[in-house]
């Protein structure tokens, strides 16, 4: 009877042994898929990032695309109204009357896609275009034309200010200048479409 028992312990050890294997293999295995998940995580999060914005991105480019889902601008006292789009917003500076003086300016109006990318800037001057062109510098020029805006000839031109491209357009109203530059080449042009004179 020693023998059998001999040989049961024998094998009782070897299955201990067995399973003390397979609790260790597995225990490597966990821990390893679980830093692996970790990993995972981490590009998934910085993957959900990137789609993020690019999905905020586009979103914005869709709504964009057509002037006809635009907000409306109107300004009665100088006599315009635009559309512009829905991710934009509108920020009007008061200036003083010494500033207005000073620069020979009516009104800044400003439609603002964030606080560091692409904004639209209407500027209404107390001076003629050529006095209004004279302040952009030759070197910063890149080109001119002549376009049309709601029946008016406006010059356009290209210019180059802190590295980025504006286009800027100047025509003139009632007896003011009115300067319209942006650095959005995808929405300036649809903008400029949508501006009306309402007297």
């Amino acid at each position: 009877m020693s023998i059998n028992l001999t040989k049961l312990n024998a094998r009782l050890i070897i299955v201990i042994f067995i399973l003390v294997l397979i609790l260790i293999d597995g225990l490597i295995y966990f821990n390893a898929r679980e830093e692996a998940s970790i990993i995972n995580d981490n590009n998934i999060s910085d993957t959900i990032d990137t789609t993020y914005t690019d999905i905020v991105n586009n979103v914005r480019k869709i709504n964009g695309a057509d002037p006809k889902t635009w907000k409306t601008y109107s300004n009665q006292e100088f006599g315009f109204g635009l559309k512009y789009p829905n991710y934009y917003e509108i920020m009007i500076p008061t200036l003083s009357q010494s500033e207005k003086e000073r620069q020979k300016i009516e009104a800044y109006i400003l439609f603002i896609y964030d606080e560091f990318a692409s904004q639209i800037t209407i500027a209404i001057h107390n001076k003629s275009i050529k006095e209004v062109a004279s302040e952009i510098s030759d070197s910063d020029k890149k080109d001119s034309k002549n376009i049309n805006i709601a029946g008016k000839t406006a010059e356009k031109i290209n210019i180059t200010r802190d590295g980025k491209i504006w286009s800027v357009v100047f025509f003139e109203k009632d007896k003011k200048t009115f300067t319209i530059m942006s650095e959005d080449s995808q929405v300036f042009d649809k903008f400029l479409g949508t501006l009306i004179f309402t007297k």
